[in-house]
């Protein structure tokens, strides 16, 4: 199958073809939080205030959704492609990263449900969501340790940068749990 024809002439996406590499299928998820995300607030904005209002404050639901929902998945994509040849390595396989990536997503569909219903949902959500960056993660700093390139100060930048990040998302869990939004 030729992929230099437009999309409508190749017939519907399949699973198969997400799995060819991880950026694939980590941008697709990333797009899917997006617009779960953006037809979340959209619904809350034309209808949810007068029917069902957040049970998180809206400023902070909003931030955490528009900086952990979807761009570490992004990022995700973009490091188990481009990394491996950075770091002269094998590339990394989509399967090899599905499940954390499903994690990941799956976390932030439970945020969004439980901002609704219960924010002990929304700390499950990041519970879970904590789990698939940190598996992401993980899977990375081996990656970078296993390498023998001569530059991998990139990669250890980006290594640092990653655990700042699941830092930050326990930082919002624990401020979820104490109710400190300031956290």
């Amino acid at each position: 199958m030729s992929t230099d024809r437009p999309r409508a002439e190749r017939g519907p996406l399949r699973v198969a073809q997400l799995l060819q590499a991880p950026h694939r299928l980590a941008f697709f998820l990333a797009g899917i939080n997006l617009l779960l995300t953006a037809a979340w607030w959209a619904w809350l904005w034309a209808f949810g205030a007068r029917q069902l209002a957040p049970v998180l404050p809206a400023g902070w639901l909003h931030g955490l959704l528009m900086v952990c929902g979807f761009m570490p998945l992004y990022f995700a994509g973009f490091l188990f492609t481009a990394g491996p040849r950075w770091l002269q390595m094998p590339e990394v396989s989509a399967r090899d990263v599905r499940l954390a990536c499903l994690v990941l997503a799956s976390g932030w569909w439970l945020v969004l449900l439980g901002s609704v219903v219960d924010s002990r949902v929304v700390l499950l959500g990041q519970g879970v969501s904590l789990i698939g960056w940190c598996l992401l993660m993980h899977r990375f700093v081996v990656l970078t340790w296993r390498s023998r390139a001569d530059d991998r100060l990139h990669a250890k930048l980006v290594v640092a940068s990653g655990l700042i990040g699941a830092l930050a998302m326990a930082a919002s869990a624990l401020g979820l749990h104490l109710g400190r939004w300031d956290l």
